[in-house]
């Protein structure tokens, strides 16, 4: 059975973003439609959908655009992304104190 593949006002309102967010992660390269319909219409399947979910996790994160390319392009172990975070967090708030 073929997969469902969804539009991108479907997808932006599913995660609870924006058309114009999307998007713009499409153009900094850090993802791609599953398939652009011939109207010119984006596709996204499930694959798409969790790979957006990761990027907004990392936003939220404060991850740069910049630092997400490069993560998805090394595929680090999200335990390891999270560890180096806190890490970094601590660090910010003992320099704080």
């Amino acid at each position: 059975m073929p997969e469902k593949l969804v539009t991108i006002s479907t997808l932006a309102r599913l995660l609870k973003t924006t058309n114009h967010t999307i998007r713009y992660y499409e153009d900094e390269g850090l993802f791609k439609p599953a398939e652009i319909a011939p109207n010119g219409y984006r596709k996204y399947g499930m694959s798409q959908a969790y790979q957006l979910s990761f990027i907004l996790f990392l936003r939220q994160l404060n991850f740069s655009v910049a630092s997400i390319k490069q993560i998805l392009q090394t595929n680090p172990s999200v335990t390891d992304l999270l560890l180096a975070k806190k890490i970094a967090i601590q660090t910010e708030r003992h320099r704080l104190e």
